[in-house]
């Protein structure tokens, strides 16, 4: 005899598939958005069912639901009070898509740019590497035992691997041409990341991404 298809089981199953929607999308507002719907759909279905409400589930997707709710209105005030100019847009969208606004800001906020002429060294093979860059315009150039191994330009991280294996840096990076970066000293994004792990997903997903886009 098959299964008793109930309006509890319906709801149930589409907030589980709501749920599994949740955990593939990549806006943070908008996993939380689909965590509300689950969790409203989980509720629902445990009022309705044929056996009677469980309360401590209720109890539970009720807090789930509340926690939601607040994060949603807390990104959707910081999304519309915070603004970036014209060039923080352009890195944001091209290099951390997968960051929020705000996680971007404060990932900003514990670097800082430079303009850096041609000709400087900002690492020699063998450095412990206590910054990681971000080139943000221009062409560095990675060499060793004199040859040049690659170029890296707009959009490029230098140093992220020295940062992530705690390893010292293969090889020398020269300034090709006038160029500028964004610097953060590995031991500030430590703490940083270890206060928003998700900020650090997105900032290794950015790095993940230079290496797709070659």
């Amino acid at each position: 005899m098959g299964a008793v298809v109930t309006p509890a089981l319906v709801i149930g199953s589409l907030a589980y598939a709501v749920t599994a929607a949740a955990l593939v999308v990549r806006d943070i507002l908008w996993l939380r958005l689909l965590g509300t719907i689950a969790s409203i759909g989980f509720i629902l279905a445990n009022v309705i069912s044929p056996g009677g409400p469980t309360y401590v589930f209720l109890a539970w997707s009720s807090m789930f639901l509340a926690i939601n709710v607040f994060q949603i209105s807390s990104l959707i005030v910081e999304r519309r009070n915070i603004q970036l100019d014209e060039e923080d847009q352009d890195l944001h969208s091209f290099v951390f898509p997968n960051l929020s606004v705000g996680e971007f800001r404060l990932l900003m906020k514990a670097g800082r740019r430079r303009d850096i002429s041609e000709g400087v060294v900002l690492a020699e093979q063998g450095d412990q590497g206590a910054e990681v860059m971000l080139i943000e315009r221009g062409v560095v150039q990675l060499r060793r035992d004199g040859q040049e191994l690659d170029r890296l330009i707009e959009g490029h991280m230098l140093g992220e691997v020295a940062f992530v294996s705690r390893r010292p840096f293969s090889s020398r990076a020269v300034v090709a041409e006038q160029t500028r970066v964004v610097v953060w000293q590995r031991a500030t994004l430590d703490r940083l990341f270890l206060r928003r792990p998700s900020l650090a997903i997105g900032f290794h997903a950015a790095f993940i991404g230079q290496l797709r886009r070659g």
